[in-house]
């Protein structure tokens, strides 16, 4: 395999889970916009007090980036 399909394999399996320990869903996305540190306690991603209702756009837009 090469160099730059590696990079794209890798790249790939890493956005298979989000913050490594939930499977990339719109669903979530969403739990962990909302409460980044019940999903994984101690991450560096912080609790931004942020509404359902932004969680599920921000999730939806970010659906989109493929």
């Amino acid at each position: 395999m090469n160099q730059s399909l590696w990079d794209v394999v890798c790249a790939r399996a890493a956005r298979s889970f989000i913050a490594g320990v939930l499977p990339n869903t719109s669903e979530n996305m969403v739990l962990w916009l909302i409460a980044p540190q019940d999903v994984k306690p101690g991450t560096a991603m912080p609790d931004l007090d942020m509404r359902a209702r932004d969680a599920k756009d921000i999730a939806a837009y970010l659906a989109t980036l493929n």
